[in-house]
C-alpha cells in the first residue's frame, strides 16, 4: 500500500511540475523521493508528519483502485493533454466570517429561468459559485449532483443559505454535516427566523476541512431526492 501511495504521489508531483503548478528545482529527483518528502513538497507542511498508516487501509484501497481505473482508461492520455487543463486543490474555500454578509449577498438573487426569488441557494465551497435555484424551474437534487460531478468529480461541499447547514454530496447521495456558524457564545441557532448574529467557527471549519480531505464523514448519507425538501 505504501508503494502505491508513493508512486501516485510521484505522479502528482511530476504532473504539477509539467503544468507549472509547483515547479521543483533541478536537483530534486522525484523518482527517488519517499512518500513523506513528496507530501511535504506538495503541501508545504514541513513540520507536519503524515503517513499512509494514519488512514484506514480500506479508504486507501478504494482511492488507489479508482485512480488506477482512470490511468488504465484508453482515453486517459488524451484527457490529460486536453486544453485548458483544469486543476484545483482538493480543499475548501473559507467562507465569510459573518453569516449576515453571505445572506445579504445572496437572499435577493433571482432564478435565471423565471426571474423569481430563488427558493434554494447553495454556496459551493469548492469553487465559490452560488447556485440560485427555484424548485419550480429546477430539479434541485439533480442540479446539486450535476455541479458536484462538474466541480469535484461527483463530490461537493455546499453551504445551504436557507438553513445554514453544510451539505456534503457524493454522487446521488447527500448528508448534512452540521453548522459552521454559531452565535457569540458558541451555540447553534436552529431557529431560521432568528436575527441573532452568527459567526464562522474556526474549530468547526478546520474539522470540516479534515473530514473533507480524508473523505471520512461520521454522518449517514441518503438519496438527495429524499434529503432536499421544499
Amino acid at each position: 500500500m505504501r508503494y502505491a501511495c508513493t508512486d501516485l504521489s510521484r505522479l502528482t508531483a511530476q504532473l504539477w511540475h509539467e503544468c507549472d503548478i509547483l515547479v521543483y528545482h533541478d536537483n530534486y529527483h522525484v523518482g527517488h523521493e519517499i512518500f513523506m518528502n513528496i507530501y511535504k513538497h506538495l503541501t508545504g507542511q514541513n513540520d507536519f508528519h503524515f503517513s499512509p498508516d494514519l488512514i484506514p487501509a480500506v479508504r486507501i484501497d478504494k482511492w488507489t483502485n479508482e485512480v488506477m481505473q482512470w490511468i488504465n482508461d484508453e482515453y486517459f492520455h488524451m484527457r490529460l493533454c486536453m486544453e485548458p487543463l483544469i486543476w484545483r486543490r482538493f480543499t475548501l474555500i473559507k467562507p465569510s466570517q459573518n453569516y449576515c454578509e453571505i445572506f445579504l449577498r445572496s437572499c435577493f438573487r433571482q432564478c435565471r429561468l423565471c426571474d423569481r426569488k430563488s427558493t434554494h441557494q447553495y454556496l459551493c465551497l469548492l469553487c465559490g459559485r452560488l447556485l440560485n435555484l427555484d424548485r419550480i424551474c429546477y430539479d434541485i437534487s439533480k442540479c446539486l449532483s450535476f455541479h458536484a460531478n462538474e466541480c469535484g468529480n461527483s463530490a461537493a461541499c455546499y453551504l445551504s443559505i436557507s438553513n445554514r447547514l453544510i451539505l456534503i454530496v457524493l454522487g446521488q447521495l447527500g448528508a448534512f454535516w452540521g453548522h459552521l456558524y454559531l452565535d457569540a457564545n458558541g451555540h447553534e441557532i436552529d431557529d431560521l427566523t432568528s436575527s441573532v448574529p452568527l459567526y464562522l467557527s474556526e474549530q468547526r471549519f478546520h474539522k470540516l476541512i479534515e473530514d473533507w480531505t480524508l473523505q471520512s464523514f461520521q454522518i449517514v448519507f441518503r438519496d438527495l431526492i429524499e434529503l432536499i425538501v421544499d
